[in-house]
């Protein structure tokens, strides 16, 4: 029922046959799930579920008539004009037994109508589903500006610790350089170089976990805005 499809960018679109536009499937989750009307207040035997395609995108759940999981694995495509659609931003998604199926729900104080209450097959299914839009859910505005100032901290930051181990390097490369000249100092000139080794290894160290951090900051900012240009 559900497939895992991770990727952290979308691509461009193309026009399929019946001229609806496609968008290539880098999504974070699909498959399928029953549906009961939107709103409903109680559960029984007379609920009409119905079986839907469900697709995760970034910060929204789209879904569709079940046969367009069809076509979603032949073209590894999914159409943009699904019969629903569910931001996340801000929802809150929690397990939801009282319909007698491995359910979950999702709310939002937006929902005029009620929560949207979906079924999985079983309950490690259910588990997954909740996982992943919980993820999604965090996509906001405010989280994708976060990330912008984040991101600016960390090259601050990487610019400074590079300008400082410069500096500390030249020094003391001036320092043993000064020593070279200094009869019967052979001892001390090898333990500068030394030191002189490892506060280079150690500056070395600081910068590239900068790095690391800024890249990392950088790729959850893009699928943020991503998201926002939806």
């Amino acid at each position: 029922y559900g497939k895992a499809v991770v990727s952290t960018q979308s691509t461009g679109s193309v026009a399929g046959a019946d001229d609806s536009l496609d968008i290539d499937a880098n999504v974070q989750y699909a498959g399928i799930l029953k549906k009961p009307p939107f709103g409903t207040k109680s559960y029984g035997k007379l609920t009409r579920w119905t079986e839907r395609f469900c697709v995760v995108k970034e910060s929204f759940l789209l879904y569709y008539d079940k046969s367009e999981k069809r076509a979603y694995e032949s073209k590894k495509m999914f159409n943009i004009h699904p019969k629903g659609v569910i931001p996340l931003a801000g929802c809150a998604i929690e397990k939801f037994d009282d319909a007698g199926k491995p359910g979950f729900k999702i709310t939002h104080s937006s929902f005029k109508t009620g929560n949207l209450v979906l079924a999985a097959r079983n309950p490690e299914e259910r588990d997954n589903w909740i996982a992943i839009l919980k993820e999604c859910s965090k996509i906001t505005w405010n989280n994708a500006q976060l990330g912008a100032a984040q991101i600016r901290q960390l090259e601050e930051n990487t610019a400074r610790i590079s300008q400082e181990r410069s500096d500390y390097i030249k020094k003391l490369q001036e320092e043993a350089e000064a020593r070279k000249h200094e009869a019967g100092k052979k001892e001390e000139l090898e333990k500068l170089a030394k030191l002189l080794e490892e506060e280079k290894e150690k500056m070395e160290n600081i910068a590239n976990q900068f790095k690391e951090e800024k890249e990392m900051t950088n790729q959850e900012l893009l699928v943020a805005m991503e998201a926002m240009r939806k």
